[in-house]
This record gives C-alpha cells, structure tokens and sequence, in this order.
C-alpha cells in the first residue's frame, strides 16, 4: 500500500534527526532515520497488523489511528483503504503525553 507523510510527521522526522545529530551525531541520526524509515515501510507493506492505539479523553479525533514503535520513537497512522494509502500522521517519542491535545 502506498504511504504518505503529513506536515506534521515531515516535520516531526526533521526534528527527531536533528536533534539526535545534535546530541548523538550524524552516524546515530542516520540510524534513526533508517529505522523509523524500515517500520513505515512496514507498516505500508502490512497496515493492519499493528494495534489500534487507545488514546485516553474525547479528542474528536476523525479516523482510526494505528501505532508502532520504531526504537524509541512512535509512528501513528491511520489506513485509508478506500483510496488504498496509509496516512503517517505523527512520528513522536515514546516518553510522549498523548493525552495532551495538539501534541
């Protein structure tokens, strides 16, 4: 299946690489960058195969959202299968609050 990124994941990614060049340097971001990379493609190859995240409160949220890590990181996502694409909405850490609202 097809798989695009949001803005919002675009610039998640920017920021998790830069940041780990900053502190680990650019071998550790390449790493990362590869390893978030290999699970979307993994998660594009077989999109139903990680769980349904359970977010805690009412955020309105519009689609279904799926999860899974890659290292330390959490790639979210939801499936349009009537247009046949995976849709990566956010890439965040794991130590993330998701129960906060625009996080």
């Amino acid at each position: 299946m097809r798989f695009r990124l949001t803005e919002l994941a675009d610039a998640d990614l920017a920021g998790i690489e830069d940041w780990v060049e900053e502190t680990r340097g650019a071998d550790a971001a390449d790493r990362v960058s590869d390893e978030v990379g290999a699970r979307i493609r993994e998660i594009a190859g077989h999109p139903l195969r990680f769980p349904v995240h359970k977010f805690d409160g009412d955020f309105g949220l519009m689609h279904e959202y799926r999860s899974a890590n890659a290292g330390r990181f959490k790639v979210f996502y939801w499936v349009n299968e009537s247009e046949g694409f995976v849709e990566i909405w956010r890439i965040r850490h794991v130590s993330s609050d998701f129960t906060r609202v625009g996080w």
